[in-house]
């Protein structure tokens, strides 16, 4: 799993693009923050790929054991 806070500039195709392309290549489940103003243009540079998960602590768990399972090494 990568964990990449403040993407904003990715939705523009720019800031860590290669380290979350490479991360979805691998099969790894990528997660994102992003501010309200940056939402819309992460999800059409995500084509479809995206799923929005609210910041609230039983969501992103529920995301975390639907995405890793348990047996994951952190590295």
């Amino acid at each position: 799993m990568r964990l990449i806070p403040n993407s904003g500039p990715l939705a523009y195709g720019r800031g860590f693009r290669p380290v979350v392309a490479d991360a979805v290549d691998l099969g790894l489940p990528v997660l994102l923050g992003l501010n309200e103003l940056n939402t819309n243009a992460f999800l059409e540079f995500s084509g479809g790929m995206a799923e929005q998960v609210q910041p609230e602590h039983r969501l992103l768990l529920n995301w975390r054991r639907g995405n890793i399972p348990e047996t994951s090494e952190v590295a």
